[in-house]
């Protein structure tokens, strides 16, 4: 004879039964939703897919920017909180995409070009991850070795974008070298009149004052000095005597090598005296923390242009950015923006 009755058996079978569909149930509501595929292709960008998680690292940048222009133009201070809620004809999640997408367009057309240059192949996302968790490892490693890292110990996912980017254009920029026609060098040699001087030397007579024995007030008052005598009619020398200052005066030769040394190149005030003043000119330089200088050009020798013959080198070099930048920009107007129907419910 059974412990239970029969209809006891059931109602306690269809208690357990009832019990496993509402823990199963339970269960499944309780599950987070399955994270979207950051590698899924949301957009088109001159004919180049933009994946999720790519199209994410610009929106996550440009949320500044719509918080500022949700908070000024509805008064919502918090537009990250209403991602998809309609302000007027626009919500945060569509004004983010419209941002960021005009952010990545000038990347997926350098991208675009490359691929057609033959300069890389593949810019896919899940590439792009794999690039980058790669070069982080190899700076740990390098790093735990002891060996010297150049840059940052890891690179954020946004920075390595930029970083790879960069690459992208400087390998591009060398493989794309047009021809230029030497009516097209002359156009820019006549666009450049302040370029292509050729420096001879320059001899210049200067005064030396060590700041440690003139004040500012002192020094002013000899330069004045000096310059009246100048303009009197005494050369450099005389006029230096005149104000006092001989055993502080000396001639000194400017060379083309002269420009290159930390002597001139340290002091911008002195390279740009050197490279300006024309004969019969002075100038007081009183700042370079050290000494109060002043110069006067005494004569400049094998100063000149260069001829356009003599620059076709740099020019060439000049017309290779100039086309590269123009094409570069053109190609960005001319780029199609595709944005899939399902981009703007994937962003967070």
């Amino acid at each position: 004879m059974s412990l239970f009755p029969t209809r006891t058996i059931r109602i306690l079978f269809a208690f357990a039964v009832c019990a496993i569909l509402l823990t199963a149930f339970s269960a499944c509501r309780e599950m987070p939703p399955s994270p979207h595929e950051p590698s899924e292709i949301v957009a088109e960008i001159g004919g180049l897919p933009v994946a999720l998680g790519e199209l994410q690292m610009f929106v996550n940048e440009v949320r500044p920017a719509v918080k500022e222009h949700f908070e000024k133009t509805y008064g919502e201070a918090d537009p990250n909180s209403k991602w998809h809620t309609q302000f007027g004809d626009e919500t945060p999640a569509g004004y983010a995409l419209t941002l960021a997408l005009e952010k990545l367009r000038p990347y997926k057309v350098l991208q675009s070009w490359c691929k057609k240059e033959g300069v890389a192949e593949d810019f896919s996302y899940k590439t792009f991850v794999e690039q980058w968790k790669a070069e982080n490892a190899d700076r740990r490693g390098k790093k735990q070795a002891g060996e010297v890292i150049y840059g940052p110990e890891s690179y954020t996912e946004r920075v390595y974008y930029d970083y790879l980017q960069d690459k992208y254009e400087s390998d591009l920029r060398k493989k794309v070298k047009p021809e230029p026609t030497d009516a097209q060098l002359q156009k820019i040699y006549d666009e450049h009149p302040d370029l292509f001087y050729r420096f001879g030397q320059v001899t210049m007579q200067c005064v030396v004052l060590p700041q440690s024995d003139f004040t500012r007030a002192q020094a002013d008052a000899l330069y004045m000095g000096f310059e009246s005598a100048l303009k009197g009619g005494a050369d450099a020398e005389k006029a230096a005597e005149q104000a006092k200052v001989s055993a502080y005066f000396r001639t000194q030769v400017f060379t083309a090598d002269d420009m290159s040394t930390p002597l001139v190149q340290g002091y911008p005030e002195v390279e740009d005296a050197v490279q300006t003043l024309e004969p019969g000119q002075s100038r007081t330089i009183d700042d370079n923390g050290v000494q109060w200088l002043f110069f006067y050009c005494s004569g400049r020798e094998g100063n000149g242009r260069m001829s356009m013959e003599e620059c076709k080198p740099e020019l060439a070099q000049m017309f290779s950015q100039e086309y590269f930048d123009q094409t570069l920009a053109q190609k960005e107007q001319a780029a199609q923006v595709k944005l899939y129907d399902n981009a703007v419910t994937m962003i967070s």
